[in-house]
């Protein structure tokens, strides 16, 4: 049976990215691409302006310089951008943004027509997007109420407002509001995007690719200031034989419960990263060794469970990895003089688990809402700011309608009231397939409004609106039928607005309408593709594990879903496949976790060149992998992943099931780890 569509995309995006680079270089492979595309929006909005206007501007010398050196400035950013490409500074994109502000209120300042300002208005989400996505918050922030702050000016000066319907000062400051909440979203996905990438989902605490980010800023913080830095490499004693003898969840529980009271025993400014199955690195900044050891003596104090560690403190002439190489020797010092059993195995301290029942429940509230998302808050605000234009624009210039026109006004109200509403009621329940119905019913809403209150003012605010409806579409849904209703809305926006100024019979006015309509709508397609793109990339990062390339718990939780969700709606087999490396302990011991993760980028590459395209591997953690293996039945399953296993780089124990409905990814891994555990081979 032919692989989804869905399960194909994953896979080439997986051989792709193995292995992961950091995101810092993920966004500079297309920093470079986007500051030139904003450089792309000034020089075009430039043009129009002097296509569209060039007799009135022969008039206004000042405003004929200001568009000339604007759009030489903006050449000369697309071309460095170009030249440079990934190696193009970061402080040039800030000037860059800088630039295309400042050219922008110059233009609103010293132009005298409305056709550069209602060109420029349309850009402006796309820019400061650009600026909430690809600057940490607390400088995108700086740089972002400082352009608001001289793109208001600008706006309050410029003499071209007022002088058409399609700019009056209340479609200005709309579409300022609208810039803020595009901001405030890709800042807030940038932030989000970040932290899960970075971020262990069994302990909470940074994962690999998080703990080198970290390691690296506190040890550059070090050399700047003069500072000590001491980091701890720590590793469970045993936990590999306490996970053949109880299983990978008990195991999972012991992580997570040391994990826990690590987090709540170490000092607010010290960092805890999982750096492996067991694993665990410590970094005390600004702590000398003896400082830190003081810290060790508390976390040993009501273990869960026994560990071993190695303390390096940074010396002189000092790199990252010398200072890791350190704590990794003195580590396996320790160990070897742990005692140890007759059989050769580390004796452990004891294992306390506290029960369910022992934790007090939480107080009862009459009415709390749920978590929310990044996705239940835009949804919501979404509805939020279409209403506004609708609610205000209808009282305004209020329709002469009745019958079925005013029940159709009424339930389109209602509707967009239940879009808001049903986000914040659901929270992180809310499902991701309401993001097209949501979009669906609020650009409905819009079309019929503008159809029934007869104001070119009105029609231009849903069309400025409908920036948010591509960054929402872009952002959380980016297939073609998200694609095609985007369009479909500004079509039935736009045309009505065509149709009436072309009826109109003023030129100057049908000029105006038709540069807003036709530029803005080129605008939000891109936007809505732009944000896709970006929205993607991050995800990529988030469901892949950094060290081997492999589908993490995250991408799991995404991918298995949707298989789980079509074998049990098509009636199709579905098997579920544990694997757990055999001797993996001993190759960590003996040549360090250098070998190990060789063994583990070994073992992925070698089950993503065998495996088939509809198969879906991940990482779940340590030297455990899982794999779903769709269209095959339990003992297809078993023969195939052994066939691949008899020339992998190391053995492995193999524990397989069937899906069974009603089963979720959670109980496959239970039940594939019951199998391994009862008959390893």
């Amino acid at each position: 049976m032919p692989a989804s569509r869905l399960v194909r995309r994953r896979q080439v995006l997986l051989r792709t990215l193995a292995p992961l680079r950091s995101s810092a270089e993920s966004d500079r492979s297309v920093f470079w691409a986007i500051t030139g595309l904003n450089a792309l929006w000034l020089l075009v909005t430039v043009l129009c302006d002097v296509l569209m206007n060039w007799q009135g501007m022969t008039d206004n010398p000042a405003e004929i310089v200001v568009s000339i050196v604007s759009g030489v400035l903006a050449v000369v950013w697309i071309a460095a951008a170009l030249i440079l490409k990934e190696r193009f500074p970061k402080w040039a994109g800030a000037l860059g943004f800088f630039f295309v502000i400042g050219a922008l209120v110059a233009n609103l300042v010293f132009g005298d027509t409305p056709v550069f300002a209602s060109t420029a208005l349309h850009i402006l989400p796309a820019i400061v997007m650009y600026l909430g996505w690809f600057w940490p918050p607390r400088h995108a922030w700086t740089m972002f109420l400082g352009s608001v702050m001289v793109i208001g000016v600008g706006v309050w000066l410029s003499p071209a407002v007022g002088k058409s319907a399609i700019l009056t000062p209340a479609i200005a400051l709309y579409t300022l509001c609208i810039m803020g909440l595009a901001f405030i979203l890709a800042s807030y996905l940038r932030t989000n995007m970040k932290l899960a990438a970075h971020t262990d989902s069994l302990t909470q605490t940074l994962n690999s690719r998080g703990t080198q980010v970290r390691l690296a800023s506190e040890f550059s913080r070090a050399e700047r200031n003069q500072e000590p830095l001491t980091v701890v490499l720590i590793d469970l004693d045993g936990f590999k034989q306490l996970n053949d003898t109880y299983g990978h969840p008990y195991g999972d529980s012991i992580l997570a419960t040391s994990a826990q009271h690590w987090r709540d025993t170490v000092r607010s400014y010290d960092t805890i990263g999982r750096v492996g199955g067991d694993e665990f690195l410590f970094i005390f900044p600004r702590t000398t060794a003896g400082e830190a050891l003081q810290v060790l003596n508390r976390l040993q104090m009501n273990a869960v469970h026994s560990w071993s560690w190695g303390l390096s403190e940074k010396r002189d002439g000092d790199s990252v990895e010398t200072l890791l190489e350190r704590a990794d020797a003195r580590l396996y010092e320790k160990k070897l003089s742990r005692p140890r059993k007759p059989d050769g195995r580390l004796i452990t301290g004891p294992v306390d688990i506290p029960e369910q029942g022992t934790v007090k429940p939480p107080r009862k509230h009459r009415f709390r809402l749920p978590r929310q998302t990044s996705f239940s808050i835009m949804s919501a605000t979404l509805g939020f700011f279409v209403l506004v234009p609708v609610t205000v624009g209808t009282l305004i210039n209020p329709p002469e309608v009745h019958g079925g026109l005013l029940w159709l006004t009424l339930s389109a109200c209602a509707l967009s009231l239940v879009s808001i509403v049903l986000p914040l009621w659901f929270g992180n329940r809310y499902p991701a397939k309401a993001c097209f119905w949501t979009a669906a019913v609020l650009l409905s809403f819009m079309v019929v409004s503008a159809l029934l209150v007869e104001s070119t003012t009105h029609g231009i605010a849903l069309l400025y609106a409908t920036s948010l409806v591509a960054l929402y579409l872009g952002t959380f849904s980016g297939t073609k039928a998200s694609r095609g209703l985007l369009i479909s809305g500004l079509l039935l926006l736009g045309l009505p607005l065509l149709l009436e100024s072309s009826l109109d019979g003023n030129t100057v006015e049908q000029r105006l309408i038709a540069t807003a309509v036709i530029y803005g709508a080129i605008v939000y397609c891109i936007l809505f593709e732009l944000s896709s793109y970006l929205y993607s990339r991050s995800r990529a990062f988030v469901e892949h594990d950094s060290l081997t390339g492999a589908l993490n718990r995250h991408g799991l939780a995404a991918y298995g879903f949707n298989e789980l969700a079509r074998a049990e709606r098509a009636g199709y087999p579905l098997s579920a496949v544990m694997l757990d490396c055999i001797s993996f302990k001993q190759v960590n011991d003996s040549g360090g976790h250098s070998a190990g993760n060789r063994v583990l980028k070994a073992v992925t590459q070698h089950f993503t060149m065998n495996l088939g395209p509809e198969d879906i591997f991940v990482r779940l953690g340590g030297d455990e992998f899982f794999v779903l293996v769709p269209y095959l039945r339990v003992d297809e399953a078993e023969q195939k992943i052994r066939r691949i296993l008899l020339t992998g780089p190391i053995g492995m124990h193999v524990g397989v099931t069937d899906f069974r409905p009603g089963d979720t990814v959670d109980t496959l891994i239970a039940r594939a780890d019951d199998v391994l555990f009862s008959t390893p081979s």
